[in-house]
C-alpha cells in the first residue's frame, strides 16, 4: 500500500499535464506515492504522454471514460486508489517543492485532523491578465474569507469548506467509506464544497497549511475568467437548490449588489444613489492599493474590470440557475 495517491483528472490538456506529472516526478517518492490519472474524453496526446512515463516510472496508473460528470470521475479514482491519503490536484497545477511530505507529516502531528489544503498561487511566467485574476481572488474584496484560498498567510489553522479548494487538497481516505461519503454528481462546479461541508457536520475537521502551496495556472483570456466565475456562481446556486442549509448568507450578497444596481434607474433617491457609489469607490481603492503593493501601476487598470467581474458575473449565474426549472443536481 502507499502512502499518497495522487487523483488527476485530465480531458485535452497534454502539455498541462505533463508540466504537472514531471513536477511530481521531481519531488515524490516513487515508493510512496502513487499517480492516478483519468482521462475524461478523447485525448490521444494525454495516452500517449502517460503511456511513455508510465514506461519510465512504476507508480503511474491511468484510466480512460467519454463524458463522466467530474463528481463520478473523482469517487471512480477514489475507489482505486490504493494510498492511505488521497491528495486531489486539477492538471493544471503544478507543485514547486515535496509537499508529499508535508501532507504526511501534518496529519502525524495533527491527529485529530482528516483534510488538509493549501493555497494555490499564481503560476511563475504568467501574463499581467492572469496575475491580476490571482491579486483579485486573494483579495479580500473580491472573494471574501474565499482569499485565503489563493494567498499564503498566516499559520496551519482549522478552516470550514471557504478554505480549501480541490486543486489542493489531501484526505485520509478511510473517511469516504463513512456513511457513503462521495462527491456529488452533476454540479457544474463546487463539488468540493458541499462534500467539505458533510464531512464537517460529520465531525472531521480541516486544516489549511500555508506552507501547502502549489502553482495554479489562471486563465488566458477575460472570456474564459469570466465563464470560470460564472460556473462558480451556477454550482453554489445548485448547492442551494440541493442543500439549502449548507448555504451561508454571505454568499448572497453579490445577488444584492447586482439588485441595488439594476434597480438605480428606477429609485429617484440622491441618498441610495450616494451609497450605491461606495462599490465603485471601494473598486478604485483596492485596485490602486493593490497595484501599490505590486509596484506596477498597470494592474490598477486590470483590477478595475476583475473585481467586478468577479461579483456580478457570479451574481447573475446564481440569478439564472436558481430561476432555472431544470431538476436539483443529482447526488
Amino acid at each position: 500500500m502507499k502512502d499518497i495517491s495522487i487523483l488527476i483528472l485530465e480531458n485535452n490538456r497534454a502539455d498541462k499535464l505533463r508540466r504537472l506529472l514531471e513536477s511530481i516526478i521531481k519531488f515524490s517518492k516513487p515508493e510512496s506515492v502513487e499517480i492516478l490519472v483519468l482521462i475524461n474524453g478523447e485525448d490521444a496526446g494525454s495516452v500517449s504522454l502517460l503511456k511513455e512515463l508510465m514506461f519510465l516510472h512504476g507508480n503511474i496508473r491511468y484510466f480512460q471514460f467519454l463524458n463522466l460528470n467530474r463528481g463520478a470521475a473523482r469517487n471512480f479514482l477514489i475507489k482505486m486508489a490504493d494510498g492511505e491519503i488521497l491528495y486531489f490536484l486539477d492538471d493544471d497545477v503544478m507543485v514547486n517543492k515535496d509537499v508529499f511530505t508535508m501532507i504526511k507529516e501534518k496529519f502525524r502531528e495533527n491527529g485529530d485532523i482528516s483534510i488538509v489544503g493549501g493555497p494555490n498561487l499564481n503560476m511563475p511566467g504568467s501574463s499581467l491578465f492572469q496575475q491580476c485574476q490571482g491579486f483579485a481572488l486573494a483579495s479580500f474584496f473580491g472573494t471574501l474569507w474565499i482569499s485565503q484560498r489563493y494567498k499564503k498567510t498566516g499559520r496551519d489553522r482549522y478552516v470550514d469548506e471557504t478554505g480549501l479548494i480541490l486543486c489542493n487538497l489531501a484526505a485520509k481516505k478511510n473517511i469516504f467509506g463513512q456513511e457513503d461519503m462521495r462527491f456529488p454528481g452533476n454540479f457544474i462546479s463546487a463539488e468540493e464544497n458541499i462534500l467539505l461541508a458533510r464531512f464537517a457536520r460529520l465531525g472531521y475537521k480541516a486544516m489549511y497549511i500555508p506552507q501547502l502551496e502549489v502553482f495554479h495556472e489562471r486563465r488566458a483570456t477575460y472570456r474564459e475568467f469570466f465563464y470560470q466565475i460564472f460556473a462558480y456562481g451556477r454550482g453554489r446556486a445548485q448547492i442551494f437548490k440541493t442543500f439549502p442549509s449548507y448555504i451561508n448568507p454571505v454568499h448572497f450578497l453579490p445577488i444584492v449588489l447586482l439588485f441595488c444596481f439594476m434597480s438605480a434607474p428606477f429609485i429617484k433617491s440622491k441618498a441610495y444613489l450616494n451609497v450605491l457609489m461606495l462599490y465603485p469607490a471601494l473598486d478604485l481603492f483596492f485596485s490602486l492599493m493593490v497595484a501599490f503593493k505590486k509596484n506596477d501601476f498597470r494592474i490598477f487598470f486590470v483590477l478595475l474590470f476583475i473585481f467586478p467581474t468577479i461579483h456580478l458575473a457570479y451574481a447573475l449565474a446564481f440569478l439564472m440557475e436558481i430561476l432555472s426549472k431544470e431538476r436539483k443536481a443529482a447526488v
